[in-house]
């Protein structure tokens, strides 16, 4: 099959099955050597079919999202029916930020070891592109939380 008759074919297809794209793309994080084993090495597995990823593309309304992105819903599971939703690419890229084994599972929230604070850095991305807004460091992590929740809020309004 040439390249270009593939890319067309590949278009065509995404236009049509658009859930297929993030099959493919979630599928591709699992092998052994796609970005170093970055999943692959934490054991995650791929066990969705493409026909369940079309039932979750629907229940969820996928097609009716901006930009959709395939989320697990426990970071550290499988991609299977029951782990798999699919969420705003931004609010996506908001929870990779409370990934097991941070210190703090609270987002925008996180240990500044060097000054023995909590720091509050909120990430936003717009038309793609992603700033983030220091928020100032805390001695105490519920004040951090605070601030964290109330800068949010104003953001995200």
């Amino acid at each position: 099959m040439n390249t270009a008759y593939k890319l067309k074919w590949q278009k065509e297809m995404y236009e049509k099955s658009p859930w297929m794209r993030k099959f493919n793309s979630a599928r591709r994080r699992c092998y052994k050597h796609y970005r170093n084993g970055l999943y692959f090495n934490r054991g995650i597995k791929f066990l969705i079919s493409k026909d369940e990823i079309k039932e979750i593309w629907f229940r969820d309304g996928a097609d009716k999202m901006k930009t959709p992105s395939l989320d697990r819903i426990n970071n550290e599971g499988n991609y299977e029916f029951s782990n798999c939703r699919f969420i705003e690419n931004i609010e996506n890229g908001m929870r990779a930020k409370t990934r097991l084994g941070k210190t703090n599972p609270y987002p925008g929230v996180s240990w500044n070891k060097n000054r023995n604070k909590w720091d509050v850095c909120i990430c936003l991305q717009r038309n793609g592109v992603r700033t983030s807004t220091f928020c100032g460091r805390f001695e105490n992590v519920n004040d951090a939380i605070k601030v964290s929740k109330l800068k949010r809020e104003l953001l995200f309004k």
